[in-house]
């Protein structure tokens, strides 16, 4: 299924919406460290979706595949990293470090798609 930027962007507003209302709203002093390094995050990379315009866009869908997923691995990897950091699980600091592992070398593959011309 191939999603328009105006999707992904629809998606992403969603996404935000939802998880600043009530239901999930914290009162922030009492969040953690990594909690609320994990949230700004989420939060900065649906701004960053939501500002993306058809212009940015290459035209060419492997190389925005390329950038747009390279893009979202490196947001993963950031919240990987606060896991690791600040939280206390050992399962769940072993997975966070796996995705680094393995996300970083997708970056790379995709990195060299988004640079090439198809």
């Amino acid at each position: 299924m191939i999603m328009s930027t105006k999707t992904v962007s629809a998606i992403a507003l969603m996404c935000t919406t939802a998880l600043s209302t009530p239901a999930f709203a914290h009162d922030e002093k009492a969040m953690s460290k990594g909690s609320k390094e994990i949230h700004e995050e989420m939060m900065d990379s649906a701004k960053k979706s939501q500002s993306m315009n058809m212009e940015d866009m290459s035209g060419d869908t492997d190389k925005d595949f390329a950038m747009m997923m390279a893009d979202h691995h490196r947001s993963a990897i950031k919240m990987a990293k606060s896991e690791i950091e600040n939280g206390k699980n050992p399962e769940l600091k072993q997975l966070a470090q796996n995705i680094i592992d393995s996300q970083q070398k997708e970056i790379a593959t995709l990195e060299k798609h988004a640079s090439m011309k198809h």
